[in-house]
């Protein structure tokens, strides 16, 4: 006898309206769901009989899509040795990435294995660099889309060297503030 086959049901929708909640509650599991926007930056999987539940997090086609392909998983490892230069662990990586993505993504700085490690000045840093080392992509793209790509590169690199400057600052001066 075949295996009866599973069908899939993505959930797709704007952030924060549930499906995380949805898919957790119809399949008797315990809700993942947090109580900031943006949570949810990968795709889980829930089982219901014959079903399978995709949740996928709120609908940015770039930040999801970067992740299905894994971008954002190479971009965090090629970004962590880089954390040293601010006294920051290599798990802050992933969310100075995700950031450059959406900016919403400096919440992943409070969960609670990365947060609970950060000194007052390592969660500063952290914030600081995630929220302003490179504008959010679609900041960018429209920069780009007005302005020209050369002007949106130069900017976006001056943006990037002042920002890594000044977290390097609080980073190593921190300690005085």
């Amino acid at each position: 006898m075949l295996p009866t086959p599973v069908r899939a049901v993505v959930l797709l929708g704007k952030e924060s309206v549930g499906k995380t909640q949805l898919a957790a509650s119809l399949a008797g599991a315990p809700s993942a769901a947090s109580n900031f926007r943006g949570a949810t930056v990968g795709c889980d999987s829930y089982r219901v009989d014959d079903w399978e539940l995709i949740d996928t997090p709120g609908i940015t086609a770039a930040a999801s899509l970067l992740h299905w392909l894994g971008a954002l998983q190479a971009a965090s490892a090629a970004v962590e040795p880089a954390m040293a230069v601010f006294r920051l662990p290599s798990e802050a990586a992933l969310a100075v990435v995700l950031a450059s993505v959406r900016k919403d993504g400096i919440l992943l700085l409070a969960e609670p294995d990365v947060a609970a490690g950060l000194s007052a000045v390592q969660l500063l840093t952290a914030v600081y660099l995630a929220g302003v080392l490179l504008p959010c992509l679609v900041t960018c793209l429209t920069i780009a889309r007005e302005q020209g790509r050369a002007f949106a590169l130069r900017l976006v690199g001056r943006q990037a060297v002042a920002a890594a400057g000044f977290s390097a600052l609080l980073a190593w001066g921190g300690a005085w503030l």
